[in-house]
Parts: C-alpha cells; structure tokens; sequence
C-alpha cells in the first residue's frame, strides 16, 4: 500500500513537472479578435499542443484603442505579451517592438503565399513584422431577385452599369424610400475605404504615394464628381450621416439593391434578411470590367521583441495562419483567406463563398505603411473633406487642392525631440589652480573654433554662390527640355522647393501656367521621352537581328546612340503602324445658323472627345462637324479595334440624347476602319503636326458617307467584324466597290447592334434580344441564317430560295432588306469614290 502511494506521488510529480517545463505563449487581442483567437487555440491544442497557450483579452472594440495598450505597454518592456493580434493599418506603428519572423522558422516560399500587397504593408527596412492571419475585403452585396425581376443577367462590373441598373430597378418598384445603391458616406474609415476604391477604379492613383500625395488629378477628379453625382438620384441625400452598420440595416431592410460593404458581414447579411430576398455577392465595379478593387481590413499576427519564447509563438502563427484553419475560419465567420487562390471543395461549393473561386479579387492597401505614424491625420483629412464636399456647395477640385496641400504639410512636418541634460555638480575639494586654467583653455578653444567657423563660413557662402549658378544653369536647361516636349511631370521637383529663388520662382509659375493650358493641345503632341539605345534595340529584336550585329552597326555612332531622342509627333520620322480610324460626321449640319446651334456643335465635339479618350483613343483637330480619331496612331494600345467600336456606339448613343434634348433635325453617322498607315511629322516648320496616311483613313471617311446614304448609325469595315465577332452582335450590311488612287477594292460592310454582356439592358430593344436567341438555340452564330443568305447572295451573285420558315426566323427590317436585295441579285455592286 505504501509503495503504490509513493508510485501514485512520483506519477504526478512527473505529470506537473511536464506541464510546467512547457513553453507559455501569450496572445493579446480585442473583443472582435481576441473570440477567433481562442477558437483557433482550441483547434490547435486538439491537433497539434506542446505549448502551453493563453489568450489575453483587452476590454475594447476599437483597433486604435489596442493600439494605444500594446504602446503603453510595449515601451515599458512588458515581457507577458508574446503574439500581437494587429490591425493591417497599425503594424507600422509597432514596427519598433516587433520581430523579423525570417528569423524564426518562415521562409520566403511560405511568406510569398499570402497576397503581394499584405506582405509590402507589413515590411518595414527588409524586415517582415508580420503574418496575415485574416482578411477583409470591400465587396458588393447585390439584390439577385430584383435583378432577375429586371432581366439583369449579371451584377454589374462597371459603375455606369450599376448606375443603369439601380435607376432601373428603383423607377420599376416605386418603393417609398428605397434606393438603388448604399455605402458608408459618414465620417469614419469606411469613407476612406470608399474614396480608395473609387480612385483605383478608375486609375486615379491611391492618394498617396512615396512621391506624396497624389489624389489632385483629373481621374480622381471625375471619381469624386460621379460620386454626388449619385447622391439624390440612386443613394439616399442622407448618406454622409451613414456608418457600415447603418447601411447594413438599410439593405437589410430592403430599402437598397446595392451594398458595399465588408466580407466579414456576408453571414450577417445572409442570415438577417427576409426569406423572400435572394442576396448575391460579387467584387466591386470599376470604370472598366475587370477594374474594381476592394479596400484590405483584417488582422495580422506579429511577435513582440520582448517575448521569451519567440520560437514557440511562431509556431502558433504558423498554425493561426495555415491555409485550412483559414479557410474553415472563411466557413463559420466570413473572414477572407490571406491567400489569393483556394481549391477549397466546401469554400467553392458553399453558395455566399464560391464568388471567391471563381472572381479576381483584386485587393488595394491603404497608404498606412507610407504615412506611418500619420497614416491617422491623413485619413482624417480625406474623411473630412470629402465628407463636406459630398453634403455641401464646395467644388470638386477645391476639395483635392484641399486635400494634397494639408496631406503634404501633414507629412513633411517635422517632429523634434529635445533631450534634457542635467549636469550635476560635486561638492569635493578642486586644487586652487584648477579654474583659471580652465577658463584660459576655454578662451583659447572659442578663439581657435570661432577662426575656423569665419573661415567655413566664408568658403562655404562662395561655394553656395557656385552652386546657385550652376544650379539656376541645370534647371533651365532641363526646363526648356520639359516645355519644349510638354513632359510637365518630370518637373515636379520644382514645386517641392521651399525657399525658390528668383529663376526658380518663375519657372514654378510658367509650369503652373502651362499644366492649366496643357488641356487645349492636341492629345497627339503629348508623348513621353523614350531612350534611342532601348528603341533601336527593341527594332532590332523586332526585325531578328542578333545583339551583336546591333552593336557592331551602331559602333560608328556611339555618341548619337547615347543621346535621348523625343517621339512625339513633333520630332519623330514616318514609321508603320495598324491603326483604327473613326470617322463621325453630322447629317445637315450646315443648314443651322441659330445661335443655339453653336452650344450644341460645343456640346457635340465635348462629347466625342471625352467617350474617345475614356477608350485611350485620340481626336484629330476637326474641320466642322467632321472628326476624325485615331487608336494606336501614337501611344500603342492593346485590342484597339474593340475600343473603337465600343467608343462609337457610347457616342452614337450620347450625341443622339443630345439632339433628342434640343430637339434638332439631325442625325449623327459613324464609320470605322482598320489596317495598316504611315504615322509621323506632316508639313512645314512652322505648322508641324501628326500626319496619319494609309488606306484605312480613306476607306473609314468613305462608310461614313455611305452611313449617311443608307442612313445607317455605325459601319465597320470586314476586318474588324471578324475580331469581334465573339464580343458583339453583327449582321453583314452590304459590299461595295471603293475606288482609291485609280485601283477599285471590293469592301464588305457590317453593321454592329449590342456587346454581348448588355443583351437584355435596358438600352437593347426585341431585335437584339432576337438576334441573341437565334445563337443560344442554333449553332453559337446570331445570324446562322440571315448571314448565310446573305454572303452567298453578296458573293456568287445569284437567286436564293428563301423558304417561308427561313424568312420567320429573321426579323421584319432584315427580312425586308434581304428580299429586296433578293430580287435585284443581278444589280451591279455599288461603287464609291
């Protein structure tokens, strides 16, 4: 009996001595992190254990409130506190308590798995300071029955089409107090949030950068215009008094189609609606499909510097941080994985997760790493001001001026820390003799110091009257280089000056000038320096030609080759290009001479030039109602055709509104071409401009005139229809014969009716709805019959039998169009000049 009590003791002795001789890991979180925090330590004593794991929980639900307790405590070298829980806009403020985790078993393969932009956030120095553990994301909460009630076949990936969409649907309800879109307009972070998701969108920058703040520019311009915009016609006049809980409630109760919010709510959202509501979640729109980004939220995990057991708390975040406990975490809270791709069975099969498989989510960071430790006033800024623009009478672009000068003067302040030195005195015996020598070695060391500051002094006023000069010499030369180009941008430094010289004053307000003016130039005579070495070797790569037959025929002329050559329209030789031409034309234009008329040929050439820019197109200068504009003539650009026929039917339908408003006998005829052109400098010294030459610019003034003579809205040429035969509906219109310099080609002319992804808005009508049709249920051609009739009829020149089954499957005016040119098969083939 004894000895089996003495077994039992010894037993237990080893038992307790085990758990004591564990390593002890303390995680510290707030009232929202510090719950995940305790689920996923449980997961983790059940599956992997050998530490022994607890969880502080810091009594608040504010992240700057955490913030504020790890800074207290941290500075004192609290050693209780091993794994930080941090929000993604504070790492950098802790970057000074934090660990490099390189250092304690992560490696780079392991680290690269997260998303780029998390990662760049929690990198300070070359030291990683932190682990994604969750992620939330900026997304759209979108009503699915109300866009199936309105035959909206898909959420929107632009913002005009969720603007189309929303007046849409709230007209079709005439719900009292419903509107259309809901998002937090209300001065807290999620403006913040909003503002850097519209700006993304639409390449406006991200409001700052290293270069300093960066949001006064014309795209960002137009994303905070388009915004009021929406206040008071599909989001409710109230919406800057509005906070994400707020707008949750608002869509929540069925008073909103469309919601922006977080990914952390989707199971809120879903199971807080009514069960007649079919709620869908997409990623936010952009000012093109494939554009829009979400804003980043979440946590990280970071290891305190004054841990004891560093090694034993990443191993914990290694666990917290894996790809199944995130995803299961994604499962049971909403929290995105930190991961841009998942394979997840249950996540891509799940109905409110599976939008994750199958989009791009495309996350943005707020500038906080950047603005660290002002990354707090900087939001605040932008909170505030937008938040006053929205609900108040201030300009667009008083609001960014605003905005960029107090972000500059926020970051480029100074913060200087005086350091108190007390000198304490001892009371013990000095020889007599000690002072007087001193005070003698004290005059003789200011004599000998206040000679050599005279002396650095005087040297030093010369050789800043050196460098003034050649100072003033290089900002004028670099200067008139930047004017003479218009490369504005490359002078920036200038503005950055604080105490500007005389010269340097008056170039800082020639630049200013000139960015004001810079808006009336041709878009073609802007065109950024490219280096003659890197162009010429590119050509050579182009042609086959090997590196070193490059170099041996460029030897001779090694100084030429070093110097910088401008392209721009103004100093650069013909070379070949495809190129895409728009042609766009006025039907009797000349017969309007009221006053009226010239603020709508105002109205009419804005708007051409604003739909071809937005599609990276250019306007050549116009003669009258005539415009020409040209795709990758001078910058190059990438599916140039596509651009242009989605540019012309935006303008077909935006001049045609506004003739409809003046109510005006006109109409606006709109033909296309594409093919290959000469493109360089064209005419004298004195009236140089960008001269485009080929083929294709005849051939698109030629359809415009046959637009205008089969009063027809948009012709293309052959070639483009057969690129984007999968992208729009198209149906052949006619071939001709085009006489051009002496020699007769044979063009066939298509006429496009809808892209694809609009079939059933509300700007499409029953034919394009039949056209669609026709190619789900046949053979994937919207024209499997019309167009087949029609290229044997075109073609061979001969009498088709059209049976009465074929002629009810097309529609009245094609069906009228094709029998008439049925029975005139013999005609010969129209000819143009």
């Amino acid at each position: 009996m004894f000895f089996d009590t003495l077994s039992l003791v010894y037993i237990s002795l080893l038992y307790l001595n085990e758990i004591y001789s564990l390593p002890t890991v303390t995680l510290v979180g707030h009232t929202q992190s510090a719950p995940l925090l305790m689920k996923g330590i449980a997961q983790f004593n059940q599956e992997i254990g050998g530490i022994n794991v607890t969880v502080l929980t810091i009594p608040t639900s504010s992240s700057s409130d955490l913030l504020s307790y790890y800074q207290s405590s941290l500075s004192q070298g609290n050693t209780s506190i091993d794994v930080l829980a941090l929000d993604i806009i504070y790492v950098g403020d802790l970057q000074q308590y934090l660990v490099d985790v390189t250092n304690h078993g992560f490696t780079k393969s392991e680290i690269n798995e997260h998303y780029s932009s998390l990662i760049a956030g929690n990198t300070f120095n070359g030291k990683v300071l932190a682990i994604p553990w969750w992620l939330d994301v900026g997304i759209l909460f979108y009503r699915q029955d109300l866009l199936d009630k309105y035959n909206f076949p898909n959420p929107p990936k632009t913002w005009d089409e969720l603007e189309i969409m929303a007046k849409t649907i709230v007209d079709g309800e005439q719900k009292v107090g419903q509107y259309g879109w809901v998002w937090q307009g209300a001065v807290s972070e999620g403006l913040t949030c909003n503002v850097l998701e519209w700006l993304v969108s639409n390449d406006a920058g991200y409001i700052v950068d290293v270069n300093g703040c960066t949001i006064n520019n014309k795209e960002a311009l137009f994303s905070i215009e388009r915004a009021k915009k929406w206040i008071g016609t599909i989001t409710q006049p109230n919406v800057t008094k509005l906070n994400t809980q707020a707008t949750l409630n608002t869509f929540i109760a069925g008073n909103s189609v469309f919601l922006r919010a977080w990914t952390s709510y989707i199971f809120n959202v879903i199971s807080s609606v009514p069960d007649n509501f079919d709620v869908g979640i997409a990623s936010l729109p952009g000012s093109l499909p494939g554009t829009g980004v979400g804003t980043i939220g979440g946590f990280h995990l970071g290891i305190s510097k004054f841990s004891l057991n560093k090694d034993a708390a990443a191993r914990v975040i290694q666990y917290l941080t894996s790809t199944s406990v995130q995803n299961r975490l994604y499962l049971s809270s909403g929290y995105l994985p930190t991961r841009p791709t998942t394979s997840d069975k249950e996540i891509c099969s799940n109905k409110y997760t599976k939008w994750t498989c199958s989009s791009t989510i495309r996350p943005v960071a707020r500038p906080s790493s950047i603005c660290t430790p002002k990354y707090g006033e900087v939001s605040s800024t932008v909170v505030n001001v937008i938040n006053t623009y929205l609900s108040s009478n201030m300009s667009a672009k008083e609001a960014l001026n605003n905005i960029s000068s107090t972000i500059d003067i926020i970051l480029n302040k100074n913060q200087l820390k005086t350091n108190n030195t007390s000198i304490v005195s001892s009371n013990s015996e000095r020889p007599t003799w000690l002072i007087p020598t001193v005070i003698v070695l004290c005059i003789f060391i200011i004599i000998v110091i206040g000679a050599s500051a005279a002396a650095l002094w005087k040297a030093t006023a010369h050789y800043r009257q050196v460098r003034k000069m050649l100072d003033e010499r290089n900002i004028a030369e670099t200067t008139a280089e930047a004017i003479a180009t218009m490369d504005l941008e490359s002078l920036s430094f200038l503005e950055t000056i604080r105490h500007p010289t005389r010269i340097q004053a008056a170039f800082i307000m020639i630049i200013q000038n000139l960015k004001e003016y810079r808006s009336y130039l041709p878009s073609s005579v802007l065109q950024r320096p490219v280096d003659e070495e890197k162009h010429s070797v590119d050509q050579s790569i182009k042609k086959g030609v090997s590196d070193d037959q490059t170099v041996k025929s460029d030897s001779s002329s090694h100084k030429s080759k070093m110097r910088r050559k401008y392209k721009n329209p103004l100093q650069r030789s013909f070379e070949n290009r495809k190129v895409t031409i728009m042609m766009c034309n006025i039907s009797r234009f000349a017969l309007y001479d009221d006053p009226k008329f010239h603020e709508f040929h105002k109205l009419y050439i804005q708007t051409i030039l604003d739909t071809v820019e937005s599609f990276y197109g250019i306007v050549e200068p116009f003669i009258g109602d005539r415009v020409m504009c040209s795709w990758n003539a001078v910058h190059p650009i990438g599916n140039h055709c596509a651009r242009a026929v989605q540019s012309a039917m935006t303008a077909y339908h935006k001049v045609m509104e506004i003739i409809n408003d003046q109510k005006l006998n006109m109409n606006i005829y709109i033909g296309l071409s594409t093919g290959p052109a000469r493109v360089g400098t064209m005419g004298p010294p004195r009236m140089k401009r960008l001269g485009i030459i080929g083929q294709c610019v005849a051939e698109a003034d030629i359809i415009c005139r046959i637009c205008q003579f089969y009063n027809r809205k948009v012709l293309i040429q052959g070639n483009i229809a057969r690129d984007l035969k999968s992208i729009y509906l198209m149906s052949i219109f006619d071939r001709i014969l085009f006489h051009k310099w002496g020699v007769a080609h044979e063009l066939t002319l298509w006429e496009p009716h809808i892209d694809m992804d609009n079939i059933f808005s509300p700007k499409s009508n029953k034919e394009d709805e039949w056209m669609y049709t026709l190619q789900q249920s046949e053979d994937k051609n919207p024209y499997a019959c019309y167009n087949s009739i029609m290229n044997k009829l075109l073609t061979e020149r001969k009498l088709q039998n059209i049976s009465d089954q074929q002629l009810a499957t097309i529609p009245h005016d094609l069906r009228s169009r094709l029998i008439e040119l049925n029975k005139d098969y013999n005609r010969n083939m129209p000819e143009f000049r």
